[in-house]
């Protein structure tokens, strides 16, 4: 994640101003939980899916 990091502060120099670049890792950190959150729910809808068809 730092690389990711290090390349978002390079094309977004004002978050060189915060510690640790903290709102990217914040943005990140939602993002990823969101995308998971996601999936789960995906994977749900399959499998009740495929239950109904039996």
């Amino acid at each position: 994640m730092d690389k990711v990091i290090e390349k978002v502060s390079k094309k977004f120099v004002v978050l060189k101003e915060y510690k640790d670049c903290w709102p990217a890792y914040d943005y990140i950190q939602a993002h990823l939980k969101y995308l998971s959150s996601q999936s789960k729910t995906k994977e749900k809808g399959k499998t009740s899916a495929s239950v109904q068809k039996r």
